[in-house]
């Protein structure tokens, strides 16, 4: 998913870094960072954002048939 889902959050925004992990033979961490709040703000309600998501799914679709999501959390870096 590497090649997939990186490079459509690199269509969406210059700003969005998107990291994988591997915490285990069977487990992987996806991290998603923004430069800001405002700039994850701005992509996502963007003109653009109904279009870039509606392109994204086929690539959703294939990676909730690859992995399970077992926990989501959103959290902002102290400084």
């Amino acid at each position: 998913m590497r090649t997939r889902v990186v490079p459509r959050y690199r269509d969406l925004s210059p700003h969005a870094v998107i990291e994988l992990h591997a915490v285990d033979e069977s487990t992987v961490l996806a991290v998603q960072r923004w430069r800001s709040r405002g700039d994850l703000d701005t992509a996502f309600s963007s003109d653009r954002f109904q279009a870039w998501w509606a392109g994204y799914m086929p690539t959703l679709r294939a990676w909730d048939e690859l992995v399970v999501f077992d926990v989501e959390w959103e959290a902002e870096v102290l400084g």
